[in-house]
């Protein structure tokens, strides 16, 4: 077979990454990557080029790619309970995973350590492209009560295992990343070669003490009022039964937190809080009393 000279490799690269021609192949023979020469990579030099604009369209498109379509699961938790968790992905890609990578769960902290982390056995590979499965979970929680960021995280088998010398991998091809956008703890290889991170977060997660009843929660719950909400300026906390407020931390919906306030100076068991500093969005106030922790939701406008 003579070589390829330099306009017909010209003209397949044109047809490629320019015209539709070079998706309709990508769709019709379900690839899943493509190795292609550094000379030809198309965004290397040119990244605003319409040759780029295409390459990229083909690269998102090509193999598996992940979607969530739900997460359901609760945000206030018994530390005796078992966390249940439905989370439905798709596979928006034109290709399954031909590999079974490791599905977990885990319980983050604010430090993005895991506290406890949750193996599943689901097969990804039973996930085909234009196809949707629903991953779930029931396992005991066994932390500490805290406030936590639920995390899920899909990577090769025993990337989290300690070995002696890492798979001459970026850690970032140790893991898979969703479409959404949504918060990502990034991974790396820790001191012993072991895979750390990897984590997107789903949420937020309050483990709560077990000895607390549902009835006193609510009746805890109900003690405290904030107001108004949605708020642009302000935002005012209201101790009605007086169970001795502590302080209060504003987190995002990543479980981050942006502000934290002691709650030591209210008048008449109210206390007015200034939030223009914080950024229009959905955060939670997490309220520490005397008598338990109380978590409330509200928008800045």
């Amino acid at each position: 077979m003579p070589p390829i000279d330099d306009d017909d490799n010209e003209e397949f690269m044109t047809a490629l990454y320019e015209t539709p021609k070079g998706l309709s192949m990508i769709e019709t023979g379900h690839y899943s990557t493509m190795k292609i020469s550094s000379e030809e990579r198309p965004c290397t030099n040119n990244p605003d080029s319409q040759r780029c604009l295409g390459f990229m369209k083909l690269h998102r498109k090509m193999g598996y790619n992940f979607q969530i379509e739900s997460a359901l699961f609760p945000e206030n938790i018994n530390n005796s309970d078992n966390l249940s968790v439905d989370l439905t992905i798709s596979n928006v890609g034109v290709a399954p995973i031909y590999y079974d990578w490791e599905v977990q769960f885990g319980l983050i902290n604010q430090n993005d350590i895991p506290v406890q982390i949750f193996d599943t056995t689901f097969d990804l590979t039973t996930i085909l492209d234009n196809d949707s499965k629903t991953i779930t979970l029931s396992d005991l929680i066994t932390t500490d009560i805290g406030d936590y960021r639920l995390g899920v995280r899909f990577i090769q088998p025993d990337a989290d295992e300690s070995k002696n010398t890492a798979w001459k991998l970026d850690a970032r091809n140790a893991y898979i990343l969703l479409a959404n956008d949504i918060p990502v703890i990034d991974g790396k290889w820790n001191s012993n070669n072991a895979l750390v991170g990897g984590w997107s977060i789903l949420g937020n997660i309050t483990v709560q003490d077990a000895t607390l009843s549902i009835n006193d929660y609510n009746v805890l719950d109900n003690s405290i009022q904030i107001y108004p909400n949605p708020t642009s300026k302000n935002l005012t906390i209201l101790d009605k039964n007086d169970i001795g407020l502590k302080d209060i931390k504003f987190s995002d919906m990543t479980g981050r937190i942006i502000q934290e306030t002691d709650l030591n100076n209210l008048i008449d068991n109210t206390i007015t809080l200034d939030i223009t500093n914080l950024s229009a969005g959905t955060y939670n106030a997490i309220i520490n009393s005397d008598q338990g922790k109380v978590q409330k939701r509200f928008i800045k406008q």
